[in-house]
């Protein structure tokens, strides 16, 4: 696992890749500090700058830890788990691409986040999770694949402007999930051909 602690990176490269991709159950997914990617950037600020990773066995190929950002740009592929994770950040990214994660391609939680474009793609469980009153706004998203599209989760807002999906089993929901939280909300201009929503637990769309 790569740790960048308190650092700044502008105009920059960042490519992390392992050696072999298994799943493993005695493989223990955090280390000594409970850090659970495979690359962890805490702290840190991001400028005009590109994250590639490859084969991840961890809980996240990614993770970024009160992050701030801007034009970010992700590559992602072939991870045991979640693709990319943010927690307590603020981020504008140009593009994200995550292929074949075996959970959540993006799954973001109490932050800012603002997507110019995603592609993601064969993620086992959702294409985009957004939790713990996180505000997310999504330009532009392809996602084919996955059992959930977008999940919006514990009072958390997410704003869609445009949505392509295909072998997703449920385009778009809305839901409280932890006690502590409230209602979440996604927002459209209009829905999506194809494209189905569903919300419980007094959760809504508008």
């Amino acid at each position: 696992a790569v740790v960048f602690y308190d650092s700044i990176f502008e105009n920059s490269e960042v490519s992390i890749s392992s050696k072999v991709l298994e799943k493993n159950k005695n493989v223990v997914r955090y280390n000594a500090r409970l850090l659970t990617a495979c690359s962890t950037f805490i702290d840190s600020q991001l400028k005009n700058t590109s994250v590639t990773a490859d084969l991840c066995s961890k809980e996240d190929g990614v993770n970024f830890i009160r992050v701030k950002g801007t034009m970010v740009d992700l590559n992602i592929k072939n991870v045991l788990y979640d693709g990319f994770d943010g927690d307590f950040s603020k981020v504008t990214f140009n593009s994200v691409k995550v292929s074949g994660a075996g959970n959540d391609c993006v799954d973001v939680s109490a932050g800012v986040y603002n997507f110019k474009g995603l592609e993601l793609n064969k993620c086992a469980d959702k294409g985009i999770s957004v939790g713990e009153r996180s505000h997310v706004a999504i330009r532009s998203v392809s996602i084919s694949d996955a059992q959930i599209g977008i999940a919006s989760k514990d009072s958390s807002k997410v704003y869609l402007s445009d949505i392509a999906i295909s072998d997703v089993s449920n385009c778009v929901t809305a839901y409280q999930k932890k006690q502590e939280f409230g209602p979440s909300y996604i927002y459209v201009p209009s829905t999506p051909e194809g494209c189905e929503f569903k919300s419980k637990n007094d959760t809504g769309f508008l």
